[in-house]
């Protein structure tokens, strides 16, 4: 019998998946922050537009999202799935809160873009 995941990932849970996927580098740049791009119809994803205070060129670092049931991180812009060690380390931890198991994953995979 397979045991049922005990809950979604919160949202503090989600963004700091986001700045494991970016890297350590990101937390130290000018004003960083995550905004919540909410979306009722999705409750899927958490969504996160990435910003820093850029004096010379654009302030958005990139589009994320994030599955509330499996941990998977996703720019959404180009759509790619992120993989990294810190982020994966930080996902196992994660799934073993949440209790979400490799076999519900597979079944639950989903993509929050399009090609």
């Amino acid at each position: 019998m397979i045991e049922a995941r005990v809950r979604d990932l919160s949202l503090e849970e989600a963004q700091r998946l986001v700045v494991a996927a970016l890297g350590p580098k990101v937390e130290k740049l000018p004003k960083f922050g995550l905004d919540v791009e909410s979306d009722p119809d999705d409750t899927d994803f958490y969504r996160f537009e990435a910003t820093w205070d850029n004096p010379v060129g654009s302030v958005v670092i990139g589009f994320f999202g994030v599955d509330r049931a499996t941990g998977d991180v996703w720019r959404l812009v180009p759509c790619e799935k992120i993989e990294s060690g810190r982020l994966g380390r930080l996902q196992r931890e994660l799934r073993r809160r949440i209790g979400s198991k490799s076999v519900q994953r597979r079944r639950l995979e989903r993509v929050p873009c399009e090609n």
